[in-house]
């Protein structure tokens, strides 16, 4: 293996994400670190398996708008009907350290909330630093209905996954060629 290949072998692409460290591992495997702000979302099938769609969102602001983010939302929910999925997870990208931002908390509150009275709901809301990813939130694993989100004073609370260090170099100029990304 070089140092740009994307494939795990402890990473099973079709297997449900039953747990936050599952979630994480998938997560960590497409994001190894920040490049850009944008906004990633990911689609889930009923059994919390990973779908072969991820849709971006480049030059998102600081701070979520709340008609962008319904318009987002929107365009997800499309998705979400012409693949089947039945759960999303967004990670917003940002450059800078893992350190939870009030930009952060403002993002993962509105897009818990983006998909709420809609069929296809939020599975889990996760950053994605120089220092890797960390999940904000994540609302359960397999059967917790769609859009039985907490409420946002509630996340803190949320199942936490320590990532592993992911700054190096090496590591941010591998993300950068590779072709996936």
């Amino acid at each position: 293996m070089t140092d740009t290949d994307t494939a795990s072998p402890a990473l099973d692409l079709h297997r449900p994400l039953e747990t936050t460290l599952d979630l994480h591992r998938l997560l960590t495997h497409f994001f190894p670190v920040a490049i850009r702000r944008q906004l990633w979302t990911l689609f889930l099938d009923a059994a919390d398996v990973p779908l072969p769609v991820v849709v971006p969102l480049e030059g998102i602001p600081l701070r979520p708008l709340p008609d962008a983010v319904g318009r987002w939302a929107d365009a997800v929910q499309a998705v979400a009907r012409e693949f089947g999925a039945s759960r999303v997870v967004f990670v917003v990208e940002r450059t800078g350290s893992r350190a939870v931002r009030a930009s952060d908390t403002a993002w993962r509150d509105a897009l818990l909330r983006s998909l709420d009275d809609r069929p296809c709901g939020v599975r889990a809301v996760a950053t994605c630093t120089d220092d890797g990813v960390d999940v904000l939130i994540d609302v359960g694993a397999l059967g917790a209905a769609p859009g039985s989100a907490p409420s946002p004073a509630s996340t803190e609370e949320a199942p936490l996954v320590e990532p592993a260090g992911q700054a190096s170099p090496s590591r941010r100029a591998a993300s950068e060629r590779v072709a996936v990304r």
